[in-house]
């Protein structure tokens, strides 16, 4: 590629000495190499190379994703080893990534993207019609198994560490992290909640990840939700002692009823779709805590 000191190059102004090129665009993840050949206008044609030892020693750099201007959601949870901490709805313990809307109204992720691979944003794109709530989560199970639902990606989290991006629909990049070897049943949480640096702490799975904070171990919360497979009831039995709420969302973190916490109380899923649904308790002092319940016809 021919470069110039004509000051329409990015070189600055015209014949100052300072010579520019464009390069040609290439896709996310290349690896480009170069150098640069000067070669004197006199006679001798003296020519020099940088790096010296061109072409065999050459610079090179990584073609990243840009950024996107809006960046409504964050990944704020991820746990790349899952063994005991949340079944999926076919009773798999598998890898999962809690997402954040960080807005006040609901974001429709149709087209945007998850990847473990900086080569390939667009690994997993988001099925038509998923929609995260406001100030709301969703969780996508990372176990290369979409047969079982429509937020089960194409790919696994290594526990060893590596790469996620999150991208929108444009292929623009709207968040990234980057984690090391991680322990088993430990969540890598940004903390605050949705927008602060990452760390390992217990898992909050499909809730405020602050609220770790405040965990009491000696303060014993004990509730049931009954029966965990229903056709279109569940009862939500707990501690008379506990103060708070409990509150019933679908699979994407759309609520679909919230309730002041009593001895005993129902949640009606009749009219809901089959599927997962998860019945939330936030009690005073406590972390939320989450069961699961499938609905079946």
């Amino acid at each position: 590629i021919q470069m110039f000191d004509d000051g329409a190059h990015n070189d600055g102004l015209a014949a100052d000495g300072v010579y520019g090129a464009d390069l040609p665009g290439f896709v996310t993840g290349t690896y480009v190499r170069f150098y640069v050949e000067a070669k004197a206008g006199n006679a001798a044609g003296t020519t020099t190379f940088a790096p010296v030892g061109a072409e065999h020693d050459v610079y090179y750099y990584r073609v990243s994703a840009a950024w996107a201007a809006d960046r409504p959601v964050s990944i704020n949870e991820v746990m790349a080893s899952n063994e005991t901490t949340m079944e999926d709805e076919a009773g798999e313990y598998d890898d999962w990534i809690e997402l954040f809307n960080l807005t006040d109204i609901p974001v429709n992720l149709s087209g945007y993207s998850l990847s473990d691979n900086p080569s390939n944003i667009r690994k997993w794109v988001f099925p038509d019609g998923v929609v995260i709530p406001e100030n709301g989560y969703l969780i996508v199970w990372a176990d290369e198994d979409g047969s079982q639902g429509p937020v089960h990606a194409n790919f696994k989290l290594s526990a060893s560490g590596e790469s996620l991006l999150l991208a929108n629909a444009l292929g623009q990049l709207v968040d990234t992290v980057n984690f090391r070897e991680l322990p088993t049943d430990k969540g890598y949480a940004r903390a605050p909640n949705g927008t602060g640096p990452f760390v390992i702490q217990a898992p909050t799975f499909h809730a405020n990840n602050a609220t770790v904070a405040v965990h009491n171990p000696q303060v014993a919360v004990t509730w049931a939700v009954l029966p965990t497979i229903t056709r279109d009831r569940v009862r939500v039995v707990c501690d008379p002692n506990l103060t708070g709420f409990v509150q019933l969302t679908d699979l994407n973190g759309r609520l679909i009823q919230r309730q002041e916490l009593q001895p005993e109380l129902a949640f009606s899923l009749a009219g809901q779709p089959d599927g997962l649904y998860f019945v939330r308790l936030e009690a005073q002092g406590r972390s939320p805590e989450v069961k699961k319940v499938v609905k079946l016809k």
